[in-house]
């Protein structure tokens, strides 16, 4: 019996990699070749081999592990503080005794949080170049969503704190207080599944935890695109509401639908003809009929701005 690193399928070259060193010498080589890159601020080549297992190619960056297949297709780009962290959990891990009464999930280390990188359209981004410019930064646990960190140009400029079953809303702000010392402001994420569609509700708070009157609740479809949008704020006694949604044409072109406080549709944006700079990019109801004649009776859901299809 020994100890070992097991994973979800998705993610299995961490288990993959980390079975590869089971000596903490090993283990604390490769951190000091990533401090060393970190400190310098980028990578020699002379100064890190490539990693190359039965199955997967491991290559540094100057501020990441790339993990590749053995056709050099990119599976992850991990960055350096991630793989320190995980890196110094699995020599804790391997440095405890092993017990061989205990049952074998006790000598088996398995990463139940998994991060990935999304654009502002929810999708997976797998190259290093995009997810450095402008991304989410996705904390899951066995296929639940824990937080998004949203990010320009490395810099942290928001958390989206998802609530779980056991937690209080006033738990979640005291976990990202403590978590997040310095940020501008945060939002506590609640979800619900409603017919086959994923409602979310972002409540914004202040960095003091104060509630910033304002909120946005959105609805995903089947396919993890955002179909309807309502913000709702509170200025001295003002409570303003603006509600979109949105249809997606060929998996490429999105229209927007904006809606009067009383739920009335009101205009219809898109980006090509008949939708010109001039006009904001919209349309009017009337001019809708004229060139889209059949598309609300088609499309019911968006005639008025109800929620649910």
């Amino acid at each position: 019996m020994k100890k070992q690193a097991v994973h979800d399928e998705e993610d299995e070259y961490w288990g993959y990699f980390l079975n590869r060193y089971s000596d903490p010498d090993d283990i604390d080589a490769i951190i000091t070749t990533i401090d060393g890159i970190v400190n310098e601020g980028f990578h020699p080549p002379e100064s890190a081999s490539d990693i190359y297992l039965e199955s997967i190619h491991i290559e540094y960056t100057n501020t990441a592990l790339l993990f590749q297949t053995k056709d050099d297709v990119l599976i992850r780009e991990v960055p350096f503080e991630e793989v320190r962290e995980i890196l110094l959990l699995w020599k804790s891990f391997i440095m405890t005794p092993l017990s061989p009464s205990s049952p074998t999930h006790k000598n088996t280390f398995q990463m139940l949080v998994t991060t990935y990188f999304e654009d502002h359209n929810r999708k997976r981004i797998s190259i290093p170049e995009e997810a450095s410019l402008y991304h989410y930064k996705v904390y899951e646990e066995n296929g639940t969503i824990l937080k998004r960190e949203e990010y320009d140009e490395h810099k942290l400029l928001t958390v989206f704190y998802y609530l779980q079953d056991h937690e209080t809303e006033q738990e979640a702000i005291e976990t990202i207080g403590k978590d997040y010392a310095g940020i501008e402001g945060f939002a506590v994420v609640k979800t619900e599944k409603l017919n086959g569609y994923t409602k979310e509700v972002n409540r914004f708070y202040t960095a003091d935890g104060i509630y910033d009157e304002f909120c946005i609740t959105t609805l995903f479809d089947q396919n993890n695109c955002m179909i309807y949008e309502r913000e709702e704020s509170y200025f001295k006694g003002v409570h303003d509401i603006e509600t979109r949604k949105y249809y997606i044409e060929d998996a490429k072109e999105v229209f927007e639908f904006v809606y009067k406080n009383s739920g009335e549709l009101l205009l219809m944006k898109g980006f090509e003809p008949p939708f010109v700079a001039e006009n904001n990019g919209s349309i009017t109801v009337s001019e809708m009929e004229l060139f889209f004649p059949d598309f609300l009776s088609q499309h019911p859901y968006y005639k008025n701005a109800e929620m649910i299809p």
